[in-house]
């Protein structure tokens, strides 16, 4: 029963004459025939993040690699980050010697627990972002 699911049991012929599995093959609704990979053009249709599948124009999804300006990776196992919202303390602007709660965001990674607190990140005002990522000093070329 296994061999049913193997791939490579059944090769179709593509109009070059190689010879590959269903997974590897398009067929061309314009001539109605079976074309390989090294037959077809790729297009890139859209660009989208691979955290959250949200779309981006083909300029910034070059510039950030792929990665909407939500989705960070942790630094120390690479897992997807996640916004956390606590409150803080700040002083009230009507009066000095009193506080009062504010809500603040931070980053924070649901595998491993680090949290951009740990390294002194600050907090910020809103979930959407703000943070910025810091420049390697080892990515520049010499």
């Amino acid at each position: 029963m296994l061999k049913i699911f193997e791939p490579n049991n059944v090769l179709y012929i593509c109009t070059c004459g190689a010879e590959r599995p269903i997974t590897k093959v398009y067929f061309c609704r314009h001539c109605s025939s079976l074309r390989c990979g090294e037959c077809v053009s790729h297009e890139v249709d859209s660009h989208y993040c691979q955290n959250c599948l949200e779309y981006m124009p083909s300029p910034e999804a070059r510039l950030k690699k792929n990665k909407c300006s939500n989705c960070f990776d942790c630094p120390s196992c690479m897992h997807t980050l996640s916004t956390r919202a606590t409150s803080a303390q700040v002083p009230n602007p009507e009066d000095a010697t009193k506080t009062m709660p504010k809500k603040v965001y931070y980053l924070i990674c649901g595998f491993c627990r680090w949290t951009s607190r740990d390294v002194g990140i600050p907090d910020q005002a809103t979930a959407s972002g703000g943070w910025q990522e810091a420049e390697n000093p080892h990515s520049k070329k010499e």
